[in-house]
């Protein structure tokens, strides 16, 4: 009786801890999965897990994380560019530093606009702080039109949005 309790108390914990970690009454308090984490090595696409944090590094240091969701067959593309790629004119007063473009696809389409409360978090590489520090700093989104300044926080920003990004210096 004695190691049937034991048993029995055994499996019922292990219940529970299981249940912490897939449960949505749980959810964001809980540990997360780390990234998968992908060197990017190239332009083309590259497959972005299902259910998992992604994390796309680029050879200068900028980063892509791509936050778990449910998204099946969503593809990535992330390229750096050059001030000379831009699209339009930069607005007055300010100096490019480093921009990267990032592009989904999901079933062989576009993806314009990721689905609500899921975000990338673009960050740009830390040595991208070579420039004067009475300088700041503020990341510009193309919107297709114009640039838009993207809320960020240092050398990075949250974003629904896919597209090119810039960091520049005022």
């Amino acid at each position: 009786m004695k190691n049937t309790t034991v048993i029995f108390i055994s499996l019922f914990t292990l219940l529970v801890v299981c249940l912490a970690f897939v449960s949505p009454a749980y959810a964001g308090t809980g540990p997360t999965l780390p990234p998968r984490i992908i060197p990017v090595t190239g332009n083309g696409l590259m497959t972005v897990v299902n259910g998992m944090p992604n994390q796309f590094n680029m050879k200068d240091g900028d980063e892509v994380l791509v936050p778990s969701m449910d998204m099946r067959d969503l593809k990535i593309s992330i390229t750096t560019e050059k001030h000379k790629t831009m699209p339009s004119a930069l607005p007055e007063n300010v100096h490019f530093i480093d921009a990267l473009t990032v592009n989904l696809v999901q079933n062989s389409s576009v993806v314009e606009k990721l689905p609500n409360k899921v975000e990338l978090l673009v960050s740009f590489a830390r040595d991208a702080m070579l420039f004067d520090m009475e300088e700041t700093v503020a990341i510009l989104h193309w919107n297709g039109q114009k640039w838009i300044e993207a809320s960020c926080n240092l050398l990075e920003t949250k974003t629904s949005l896919p597209g090119l990004y810039v960091l520049v210096s005022r």
